[in-house]
């Protein structure tokens, strides 16, 4: 959502309840954390893989928070 204004932002968030209200699944890729627990049900945090899967209220710990946003170095110098 950081590339939308004001009114398309709250456009946006009135699709996401529009479309919840009629059981559409919506796949959402956002960076926004305080967004993700307003607006998403279910969240998946990927770091090359899946690191949980589970609904918003419970996902976004900071201890989750940590694991997914943080790299991870290799034995090549490369991060994970």
């Amino acid at each position: 959502m950081s590339a939308l204004d004001e009114a398309g932002t709250q456009v946006f968030e009135r699709l996401l309840g529009d479309w919840r209200r009629s059981g559409i699944t919506v796949l959402w890729i956002e960076h926004d954390l305080d967004a993700v627990r307003r607006l998403a049900d279910q969240v998946t945090g990927l770091n090359r893989r899946v690191l949980f899967d589970e609904p918003a209220a419970t996902a976004l710990t900071p201890e989750r928070l940590l694991t997914l946003f943080s790299a991870h170095p290799r034995n090549d110098g490369s991060t994970l």
